[in-house]
């Protein structure tokens, strides 16, 4: 499908180009609650793309004031989106969010992307390792079949915190530092209908224990595009203030 508009995604962001949100709660929150799971399960019916699909009830986000609900997680190998470096990292979440009760995907979308750092000495990789230990629960289960045997890399619905992605600020998840802009969706049908959250901090992954996820999560990095004449915003201190009227 050709690409067509000014405002695609993913892009270069460079901090040092960005305009400070004097008071970035007024824009964007993250209201999904410490404790509480929601319900997912991997499908990769005709999409080619690793979607994490959630069931009601859907964890929140409030952006500009309206409530907008995560409906699915993508998981991409290699980053799509670039921070202060021309070097990808080894992973990428997307928490994708549509209008509260919406059922269109035309639907304008909030997406929030989180950037995964492969180290082979951590402990805990969060929220990808934990679906990787549910995928692994279920297969020992029989609840899913391999790829091998004709699968689809289905599975049934199993509980995770979407929290649990967010990179680790001590013992809290760091839904603060991010940066803003206008752009599109990463794959079909590439609308420009997305207001993106890059958060600025990584989260950390030990790769050689998420096998499986990179079973289901076969969309690769999609390559950057020009930010033309759009403007990023950033919610942490560094310079120059922006106010949001």
């Amino acid at each position: 499908m050709p690409v067509i508009g000014t405002q695609q995604s993913p892009i270069r962001i460079n901090t040092s180009e960005t305009l400070l949100v004097c008071q970035p709660q007024r824009i964007f929150q993250v209201c999904y609650q410490q404790g509480v799971p929601c319900t997912g399960k991997f499908d990769m019916a005709g999409t080619g793309h690793g979607n994490l699909v959630l069931q009601p009830p859907y964890p929140k986000v409030k952006y500009q004031g309206d409530c907008f609900e995560l409906r699915k997680v993508h998981i991409h190998l290699k980053s799509e989106h670039l921070i202060d470096s021309d070097d990808p990292k080894d992973y990428e979440v997307h928490l994708l969010h549509l209008p509260e009760g919406s059922t269109a995907g035309t639907d304008p979308k909030v997406v929030i992307g989180i950037l995964y750092r492969h180290d082979p000495n951590v402990e805990s990789g969060g929220g990808l390792e934990w679906l990787e230990k549910a995928l692994r629960s279920q297969e020992e289960k029989g609840l899913r079949r391999s790829k091998n045997d004709g699968g689809d890399c289905s599975s049934k619905p199993f509980e995770f915190e979407p929290l649990w992605f967010f990179p680790s600020q001590g013992d809290a998840n760091d839904v603060e530092n991010w940066f803003h802009y206008q752009g599109s969706l990463t794959s079909e049908p590439f609308s420009e209908d997305v207001s993106w959250f890059v958060m600025k901090n990584e989260s950390v992954i030990n790769k050689d224990r998420i096998g499986r996820i990179e079973q289901c999560a076969e969309q690769h990095a999609r390559t950057v595009y020009a930010l033309n004449r759009r403007f990023i915003l950033r919610s942490f201190e560094q310079g120059e203030c922006f106010r949001e009227e």
